[in-house]
């Protein structure tokens, strides 16, 4: 509540304003949604979120996202650290990244990020791919989420785990 005199349009502060910086609004146990036409294209899960306001982005800690597909099963990200751009529906997770896809391949990257107008999950970075005892290591990833389909760019080498 403010109080004073005068209209209140005086004593808040404006987006325009020289050096004016909202604070971050700081949750705890978050989640967000979202969708592309009436339907849910994923739902991200979060132990903390730091949402900078002004810029519509929220900073995740420990971070799981998951794409869900009744026919091909879920594709699940899991992070340390994630911003999530609140206008684009887009995502960068960053630090100890791992996941799954409905078939079976498990991946292990440093950064991927998330392209809503491909639908595709993307690195550059070095990856680590398991599927049963078989390993492929490479640089760069992409998966294409409805296709459910993992596609590693420059493949390095490939191995059987005993």
């Amino acid at each position: 509540m403010l109080s004073g005199c005068g209209p209140v349009s005086e004593y808040v502060p404006k987006r325009s304003d020289e050096g004016f910086r909202a604070p971050p609004v700081e949750l705890a146990s978050v989640r967000f949604e979202g969708y592309r036409g009436s339907g849910r294209e994923f739902e991200v899960r979060a132990s903390s979120a730091s949402v900078r306001t002004v810029e519509r982005i929220a900073v995740l800690e420990d971070v799981e996202i998951e794409f869900q597909d009744t026919g091909r099963g879920s594709l699940e990200v899991r992070a340390d650290r994630a911003e999530l751009d609140l206008e684009r529906d887009d995502f960068i997770l960053h630090e100890n990244v791992r996941g799954s896809t409905g078939s079976g391949e498990e991946f292990v990257t440093s950064e991927v990020r998330y392209d809503p107008t491909s639908r595709k999950l993307v690195t550059d970075e070095a990856v680590s791919v398991e599927r049963g005892n078989w390993t492929l290591k490479g640089q760069g990833m992409e998966i294409d989420v409805p296709g459910r389909r993992l596609r590693v760019l420059e493949p390095q080498s490939t191995g059987i785990r005993q």
